[in-house]
């Protein structure tokens, strides 16, 4: 007997669809009909929400009026109900970015604070920056004890979207301040979250050029800092 050759029927079959793609689409098709039927029945068992689509749920923040930098936060900004420290010397720049950052959030219609034990608050600066000093608390801190228990107050109030302590280096040489200030921290990691404040810590170093050596010793702030922007001086400003 002759043998029956089968080429042309196969070539029609396999020619109608480009090449692999058939048997992928098949096997494709098959593991998704059982995935669709081990989901309807873990949700007939244990409820409809039993089974969810995994998303990144948006972070709440706010702006620090620097595109480029809220970018490169990855959140679009300083992250709200979290820690953020801006470490640096003197005239570096981080007071500015800050002071954006509030307007910003006034701009919002938020209200927020500033606990400037460093004395330094410049309201007319502050409203060159475009901030509403209307909506601008300036919170009594006579020493840092008294500071620290006003972050721990306001860091649980909801109306609060920025709250700024400035200086951590007024802590600094105090008794016992590095105990006060971690103290602080464990107690409002969790009011914070609920709050979505934003806390922002200005950090002075003093006497070094590198941020590691200039930053003081013994405190736990970096520790529990969400976001930790460094700032240098450098010989010309940068647009």
């Amino acid at each position: 007997m002759a043998p029956i050759d089968l080429k042309p029927s196969l070539a029609a079959r396999v020619l109608s669809l480009p090449e692999g793609i058939r048997y992928r689409d098949v096997g494709r098709k098959r593991k998704q009909r059982r995935l669709d039927a081990l989901a309807a029945s873990l949700r007939k068992q244990y409820g409809p929400r039993a089974l969810r689509r995994a998303e990144t749920p948006g972070v709440p923040h706010v702006a620090t009026g620097f595109p480029p930098l809220d970018e490169a936060l990855g959140v679009g900004g300083l992250p709200r109900g979290r820690i953020t420290e801006c470490v640096g010397p003197y005239t570096s720049g981080k007071t500015t970015v800050v002071l954006k950052a509030l307007a910003e959030a006034t701009a919002a219609g938020a209200l927020v604070a500033v606990i400037d034990l460093e004395r330094t608050f410049n309201p007319d600066y502050a409203r060159r920056a475009g901030v509403d000093l209307s909506r601008v608390l300036l919170p009594p801190a006579e020493d840092p004890l008294q500071a620290l228990e006003v972050v721990r107050y306001l860091a649980t109030e909801e109306g609060v979207g920025v709250l700024l302590f400035n200086d951590v280096a007024n802590l600094i040489g105090q008794d016992h301040a590095a105990a006060w200030l971690s103290d602080t921290l464990r107690r409002i990691t969790g009011a914070l979250h609920r709050s979505r404040c934003a806390l922002v810590f200005l950090t002075t170093t003093l006497g070094a050029q590198d941020l590691a050596e200039g930053y003081p010793s013994g405190f736990a702030l970096a520790h529990y800092a969400a976001v930790r922007l460094g700032f240098e001086k450098t010989e010309g400003w940068t647009q």
